[in-house]
C-alpha cells in the first residue's frame, strides 16, 4: 500500500471523526465538514544497495466547512490523534508524525472556511 493510503488510514482512525476525506479538492456538492489531503513532498533515505530505508513525506490536510468553530474542534481532534503517532497503518510502518504548519482562511470562491495543516510523516522502508 502507498504512503497516501497510510495517511488516510491514520486520519480516519481519529476517535469520533465523522467528516469524510477526499484526495485533492472536495467534490462540488460535498457535505461539510469535509477534509482533503495532498502529498506535498517525499524524500527517501536509500542505503548503499539502493534500498529505501526511510521515507519522509509531507502531507497537507485541509478541513472545509461553514462553521469555523466546528472546524477548529475537528482539526484539534485530528491533531491530537496524529501528533506523535506510530504504528502500522494502511500496510505501512509509521515511525512518527509531526505537525509542521497551519493556516486558517476563508475561500472567497466557494465561500467556505478552511483550516490547512501540514504534517511530516516518517515511514520505515519504502
Amino acid at each position: 500500500m502507498s504512503e497516501r493510503t497510510a495517511f488516510v488510514a491514520m486520519v480516519q482512525a481519529t476517535p469520533g471523526l465523522t467528516a469524510k476525506i477526499y484526495p485533492g479538492l472536495p467534490p462540488a456538492e460535498v457535505q461539510t465538514p469535509a477534509m482533503t489531503y495532498t502529498l506535498v513532498s517525499r524524500n527517501d533515505a536509500v542505503d548503499h544497495a539502493g534500498v529505501v530505508q526511510l521515507s519522509t513525506c509531507r502531507f497537507q490536510l485541509t478541513f472545509w466547512g461553514e462553521d469555523l468553530s466546528e472546524l477548529d474542534t475537528i482539526a484539534a481532534s485530528v491533531s491530537a490523534h496524529l501528533t506523535g503517532l506510530k504504528g502500522a497503518y494502511g500496510g505501512q510502518q509509521v515511525d512518527g508524525v509531526l505537525p509542521v504548519g497551519e493556516v486558517d482562511s476563508r475561500d472567497g470562491y466557494i465561500g467556505q472556511g478552511r483550516i490547512v495543516k501540514d504534517w511530516l510523516v516518517i515511514f520505515r522502508g519504502g
